[in-house]
């Protein structure tokens, strides 16, 4: 809004605000100064604004100031852009300040006249007919001038306020289902559920692997005499007697006797059916009157001294770590020994060895 100023020289408008390309503005300003006043210069038609495209620019009143130093001109309106140009007749003149609002020029040498206010302000131009000294008669209204051409696509405007809350819009149709989104966090833990109905007993599982022997249990009450057993293997042989090998042992394989100054080597090779390390060596007890399974170091002796061949897939007494065993894995002296578990594999066969001293 405009408001009147002391020392002001009288201001005269033509009827309409205009907006061109910055290129028009040359051939339509009029000269600088030394207007006349009894003979101003034909003024050009007034062009209207296209409807359809918002202008970065409008003046909407100017007031002279020939009070300062130097003279000065206050253009009101406004203007978004940062750095308007303004022209007087074409002749550009010195912007002293600039806002939304307002822009402040320097218009000291100029003369009495009539001559066109160009506002630049980005890609638009507007301008007014200004009067600087007494304001003549109004004129003849001029005929309207040809549709100007389309200018130019303005910069983007602020942002408007906050538009009050539209009416609710129908309910639109079923969106398509969106893709499924990642696992969120696992919730804590709920409460217990109450105890299920029993169900059906299930079919029979698989057999287990063999457990491992149970601690000894306490003694029972004896029990009735039981029948006469067969005739045990021959014991070793007593003091002062050379021992020797027991031979009444079935139809187990006996490899040989090492013979040594001091002890005597009994080796015997029994093959059976897949069996666990557990049970060969209790077979190897009952069967062979105390007898155990062959230690890798008796099997090196008799590979050695009896020419002993070593048969794949029989059980050896040693132990080599937490429920790992030896046993014969291949048919060579120098190297025959191979770890398997003692408690999930079976071999078909095992070694037994008896050792008396001398």
């Amino acid at each position: 809004m405009c408001y009147p100023r002391l020392n002001l020289v009288a201001l005269g408008f033509a009827a309409a605000l205009v907006s061109a390309a910055p290129g028009a503005l040359a051939a339509e300003s009029r000269p600088n100064v030394g207007w006349a006043p009894s003979s101003p210069a034909p003024l050009p038609a007034a062009k209207p604004a296209s409807p359809s495209t918002a202008k970065s620019c409008n003046i909407t009143c100017a007031f002279p100031d020939f009070s300062t130093a130097p003279p000065t001109l206050d253009i009101s309106g406004s203007f978004a852009c940062a750095t308007p140009t303004v022209r007087l007749g074409g002749a550009p003149l010195n912007v002293l300040a600039s806002d939304p609002t307002d822009i402040l020029v320097d218009i000291g040498g100029q003369g009495a006249g009539t001559c066109v206010l160009a506002v630049e302000c980005g890609k638009d131009v507007c301008y007014v007919d200004l009067t600087l000294g007494a304001v003549g008669p109004v004129g003849p209204q001029g005929p309207m001038g040809p549709q100007g051409a389309t200018g130019p696509q303005g910069a983007t405007g602020p942002q408007g306020p906050q538009g009050i809350q539209g009416a609710t819009g129908a309910t639109g149709v079923q969106g398509a289902t969106g893709a499924k989104g990642p696992s969120g966090p696992s919730g804590p833990q709920g409460a217990t559920g109450p105890q299920g109905i029993q169900g059906a007993t299930g079919p029979q599982g698989a057999q287990g692997i063999q457990g491992a022997t149970g601690p000894q249990g306490p003694t029972g009450a004896t029990g009735p005499q039981g029948t006469a057993g067969a005739k045990g293997p021959s014991g070793p042989s007593g003091p002062g007697t050379p021992p020797t090998c027991p031979t009444d042992v079935g139809a187990f394989a006996e490899l040989g006797q090492l013979s040594r100054n001091h002890s005597l080597l009994c080796v015997y090779r029994v093959d059976t059916a897949p069996d666990s390390w557990y049970n060969a060596g209790d077979a190897c007890a009952d069967n062979f009157g105390g007898g155990h399974l062959c230690r890798y170091a008796e099997i090196q002796r008799s590979c050695v001294n009896l020419t002993l061949q070593p048969v794949v897939g029989h059980w050896l007494g040693d132990s080599t770590g937490d429920n790992f065993v030896l046993a014969v894995t291949a048919p060579f002296c120098g190297d025959f020994d191979g770890e398997l578990n003692r408690i999930t594999d079976s071999v078909p066969g095992y070694y037994c060895c008896l050792e008396f001293p001398k």
